[in-house]
């Protein structure tokens, strides 16, 4: 039982660590460049990808007591890094509205200076 659970973390790090790690460096790499829509793309991608895995694995997994909460479990950790780049998403959109606001009045100022 205790190697099985040790391998599980392992696969659980070793997700996070390879996939999740780059897709929210990427996601700040974009999000801070281009606001709409391209920011939200890797959050629904992740969110999908997450989705289809949890059904299929519901669709093919023997039944057992606790099989719903089993995917439950799994489908809300596998959604940890969609919430982090979705913040990621809506942090960013803020602060880049409030730039274009003040380089617009920046704008205006100099206009009206001329």
């Amino acid at each position: 039982m205790a190697v099985s659970g040790a391998i599980g973390i392992l696969g659980v790090i070793f997700i996070f660590v390879f996939l999740a790690i780059p897709l929210i460096v990427l996601q700040v790499v974009i999000c801070t460049k281009k606001r709409n829509p391209y920011g939200i793309i890797i959050p629904i991608g992740i969110f999908a990808v997450t989705l289809v895995f949890c059904i299929v694995l519901l669709l093919f997994m023997i039944d057992t007591g606790n099989t719903f909460m089993m995917i439950l479990l799994l489908f809300a950790m596998m959604n940890i890094p969609t919430a982090i780049c979705l913040i990621i998403y809506l942090v960013t959109g803020r602060t880049n509205g409030q730039n274009k606001k003040n380089i617009n009045e920046m704008e205006h100022m100099k206009i009206q200076d001329l």
